[in-house]
């Protein structure tokens, strides 16, 4: 996600990960660290060396309603 910061912008990024292991094998032990590139240097202003390991607990499945059904928010009185 991107926002707007007077003469630059600021990034938020998001990125999901098969398993914990997975960004232990990435990052290393401290996955609350985060980890640059070389290659970043020629793109950021500053860095946030924190990241925010957030666990996906579940997922939402979209699914279309049963024929002759009105979706609950198009539902009146």
């Amino acid at each position: 996600m991107r926002c707007s910061a007077g003469d630059h912008d600021e990034i938020f990024t998001v990125s999901l990960w098969e398993s914990e292991d997975a960004v232990r094998a990435f990052a290393g032990d401290d996955i609350s660290r985060a980890v640059f590139y070389p290659e970043d240097d020629a793109w950021l202003v500053s860095r946030d060396l924190h990241a925010d390991p957030w666990a996906v607990v579940g997922e939402v499945r979209a699914t279309a309603p049963a024929s002759g059904t009105r979706h609950p928010a198009n539902v009146t009185g």
